[in-house]
C-alpha cells in the first residue's frame, strides 16, 4: 500500500517544476560554465571525427539523391519535348488534332446555345403546335416538375436573398 503511494508522489510524476537550490549554483551554473557553453559545445562537435564522417556521408547521400532527381526530371523533359516535336512536325496529325478540337468546340457552342433557348421556348407561354406537343409528353412533364421548377425556385430564392441583403444595408 505504501509502495503505490510512493509511485504517485514521485517528483517525476509532478507537473510542478522541481525546485533547485541556489547554494549549488542553480540555473546560473548551467549557463556560466565554460564546459557547457554553446560555442565550446559546437567546437567539440566539429572537432569530433566520427560526427564529421556522419555529416559527410549525409551530404553525399543528399547529393546523389539530388542528382538522381534532376536526372529523372531531365529524362522526363526530354521524352516530353521529343513527343511534342514529333506531334508538331507531323502535319497530318496536327491538322487532325485541330479538326477534332474545332468540332468539339462547335458542338459545345451549339449545345450551350440551343438547349437553353429550347428550354426558354418550352417554358414560355408561346402557343405553337410543336411546342404544345412537346409540353404534353410525359418526359417533359417529369423534367418540368422534378428539375426545372425546383431549380427555378432555388434561383429566385437566392436572388431575393441577395436583393434583401443589398437593400437592408
Amino acid at each position: 500500500y505504501m509502495n503505490i503511494l510512493s509511485l504517485f508522489s514521485s517528483p517525476c510524476a509532478s507537473m510542478l517544476p522541481t525546485p533547485v537550490e541556489d547554494s549549488q549554483g542553480g540555473v546560473n551554473q548551467l549557463f556560466s560554465s565554460s564546459v557547457q557553453s554553446p560555442a565550446r559545445f559546437l567546437r567539440e562537435l566539429h572537432a569530433d571525427p566520427d560526427i564529421q564522417a556522419q555529416l559527410e556521408a549525409e551530404r553525399e547521400r543528399e547529393g546523389t539523391y539530388e542528382c538522381t532527381r534532376l536526372g529523372a526530371r531531365n529524362g522526363m523533359s526530354e521524352v516530353l519535348s521529343s513527343s511534342l516535336h514529333l506531334l508538331s512536325s507531323n502535319e497530318r496529325v496536327n491538322t487532325w488534332v485541330l479538326g477534332i478540337a474545332r468540332f468539339v468546340a462547335v458542338l459545345m457552342g451549339v449545345l450551350l446555345i440551343t438547349v437553353p433557348t429550347l428550354l426558354l421556348l418550352l417554358e414560355s407561354d408561346i402557343d405553337v403546335s410543336f411546342l404544345h406537343e412537346i409540353r404534353q409528353t410525359p418526359e417533359f412533364e417529369q423534367f418540368h416538375y422534378d428539375y426545372y421548377c425546383p431549380l427555378r425556385r432555388w434561383i429566385l430564392c437566392k436572388i431575393s436573398m441577395v436583393m434583401e441583403n443589398l437593400w437592408s444595408d
